[in-house]
């Protein structure tokens, strides 16, 4: 795989929203750390492939390194997603990759999706059942969410969202305070 080259923000990468929050052009430790550990975790050749609160792109660009079909960068702010087209240009993935303004708690434009990427976005339980929402309703059949979050204990009520909407959650340890999520279909294995 090339090495992916993520500049930082700068003024040609995308405009700062007024208020001048550039929280998503933070390198999230948890994306960080899921994009360098992605070819470990699931095979992304020929699959169809979403990012949730895609901030700088890193996960999603990183399946397209590694051979994904198409990835759409989801984000409800607009900023991050300019960044993202810079960075597909940069790395000519304009033809695979996408972006879309979308909310938590609406199905995914474009979908369904063999997997869905999602990392330092858990931090807000109020956001959970949006999250999950979005997952159930944009999943393809046998297809699997990563989310990636820089705790080693997240939140015992994500099981019972997921059952509640016919989904189950697979905690995989990794080495570090880092805690990996493999949600699926309830009964399928990704």
């Amino acid at each position: 795989m090339t090495p992916l080259h993520l500049p930082p923000w700068s003024p040609e990468l995308g405009t700062p929203p007024p208020e001048g929050d550039l929280t998503w052009a933070y390198p999230w430790p948890a994306g960080e750390r899921l994009a360098r550990d992605l070819a470990e975790v699931v095979d992304c050749q020929g699959r169809t492939c979403a990012e949730l609160g895609c901030g700088r792109g890193r996960t999603g660009l990183t399946a397209l390194a590694l051979g994904a079909t198409a990835v759409t960068f989801c984000d409800i702010a607009r900023e991050p997603l300019e960044y993202v087209q810079k960075a597909l240009a940069a790395h000519s993935f304009t033809a695979r990759g996408s972006t879309c303004q979308h909310p938590w708690g609406e199905p995914l434009p474009a979908g369904p999706y063999d997997i869905i990427f999602g990392a330092d976005i858990l931090y807000r339980p109020t956001f959970h059942g949006a999250i999950f929402t979005s997952i159930a309703a944009s999943l393809a059949p046998l297809g699997q969410a990563l989310l990636a979050d820089p705790r080693s204990e997240l939140e015992p009520e994500l099981n019972f969202l997921a059952e509640a909407l016919g989904l189950q959650v697979t905690a995989i340890r990794r080495p570090g305070p880092y805690t990996l999520l493999r949600v699926t279909r309830a009964g399928e294995q990704a």
